[in-house]
């Protein structure tokens, strides 16, 4: 992630993107603005993907999902 970031523009959303798609890294979770919502509708504000490890990048890749289909708001 570090070294993701050291490229000019690269934040903590991008990083996670290119850690999960690019290099198959699923125990990271990019939050935007979509999971957002779900981590305060859901979750009450507390971030639920440190306790899945390995697979919370696809918990992610599903309520990301769940979150533009059902249009929440």
């Amino acid at each position: 992630m570090k070294a993701l970031m050291d490229f000019p523009g690269v934040g903590i959303k991008v990083a996670g993107c290119t850690a999960l798609f690019g290099y198959g890294r699923t125990s990271f979770a990019p939050v935007d603005v979509w999971i957002s919502r779900v981590i305060d509708t859901f979750y009450q504000g507390e971030n639920p993907f440190p306790s899945f490890g390995e697979n919370a990048g696809i918990l992610q890749q599903y309520l990301f999902f769940y979150a533009q289909t059902t249009k929440l708001k």
